[in-house]
């Protein structure tokens, strides 16, 4: 046990490990329930975070302090303020890009076999993906730009197809299969795209029309990821129509199917609503245009009309919403997946 604990990485995963076990033990137990585990989670977290900071201050190459510090970062996003867990991201974040998992790597590690080498490879493939999506999860929950920029993302997305199947879930039966990893993390780097094009300082300065085609690609790219993914599509589509469809899938297949949605449809709305609030403070300064332009550029001024029609983004953003309700309606109230 010493010897455990002289290893910061390794003493600090195991709790973490074990935090999480309990968390998702967690999810068969009402909240009120005696048995109810999550304070013995608490507590496993708590000894986890005395070494938190050794892990951060010193830095590491080990690939299991990064999981450690995502770890706990994942925990604690379901926290009332979401600021712990960004902190805890920030440090994972920064070993991230030292330990160079947000590019691929060629070299062979010495006195390693190729296998080894290629599972190496690709376990440190997942740790980066999976503290990007996490990043643009609290991205979004605090309202702030992402950590991780696409532009120096060298990484390829998750194997489609993973020989050990990690990453997947599956309905009961097996009829349909979804690769939740790769999934997320294609939705994160659109996610990414909408941030820089309509929500960073420099997009706030583009014209409506530049905005406006820049909701259009985006839309294009929400479409083109759905249709990317045919039993995922499937399950969108009749979401909200079709409630007995989730009897197909239990356990964390459920709990995570559910999530990948939420954040899809949450994605939507962002793209949609953003547009329409800015449109719509550029559609207020197009009645003063018309009293102060010359005559001969007044018919040069778009209006949210025009572009949009009567419908408008703002009726995506309701029928977002409506599914969204949906989701959250088959939850429990210990589900730490979908509230925060």
């Amino acid at each position: 046990m010493d010897q455990i604990r002289a290893d910061a990485a390794f003493w600090t995963a195991t709790n973490v490990m074990c935090a999480i076990a309990l968390r998702q033990q967690n999810l068969t137990y009402l909240t009120d329930s005696p048995n109810n585990p999550d304070r013995e989670a608490w507590e496993y977290l708590d000894t986890a975070l005395d070494k938190a900071v050794e892990l951060t201050i010193r830095g590491s190459n080990d690939l299991l302090a990064i999981q450690a510090l995502v770890g706990m970062a994942n925990f604690l996003q379901t926290a009332p303020d979401a600021h712990a867990a960004s902190t805890l991201l920030a440090a994972a974040n920064r070993l991230v890009l030292q330990n160079g998992l947000h590019i691929e790597k060629d070299e062979q590690c010495l006195g390693q076999s190729g296998s080894e080498n290629l599972r190496l490879k690709i376990q440190r493939n997942r740790v980066f993906w999976i503290a990007f999506n996490l990043d643009h999860d609290l991205a979004t929950r605090l309202e702030r730009p992402p950590l991780i920029h696409e532009d120096d993302i060298g990484a390829d997305l998750p194997l489609l197809y993973p020989e050990d199947g990690l990453g997947c879930i599956s309905s009961v039966d097996n009829s349909t299969k979804i690769n939740f990893l790769r999934a997320r993390s294609h939705l994160a780097l659109i996610e990414n795209r909408i941030h820089r094009r309509l929500m960073s300082a420099r997009a706030k300065r583009q014209t409506l029309l530049e905005r406006e085609a820049a909701v259009n690609e985006l839309e294009a790219e929400l479409n083109s990821w759905k249709a990317s993914y045919p039993d995922l599509s499937a399950t969108l589509d009749y979401l909200a129509t079709n409630r007995a469809l989730w009897a197909d899938f239990e356990g964390d297949a459920f709990r995570m199917l559910r999530a990948l949605p939420l954040a899809y449809l949450g994605c939507h709305a962002n793209l949609h609503g953003l547009s329409y609030r800015s449109l719509r403070v550029q559609e207020w300064s197009h009645t003063r245009l018309l009293n102060t332009a010359d005559p001969t550029e007044i018919d040069l001024l778009p209006s949210i009309s025009d572009l949009y029609g009567d419908a408008g983004p703002h009726s995506c953003c309701v029928l977002a919403a409506r599914a969204s309700l949906i989701l959250l309606h088959l939850s429990q109230n210990t589900d730490h997946a979908c509230t925060w």
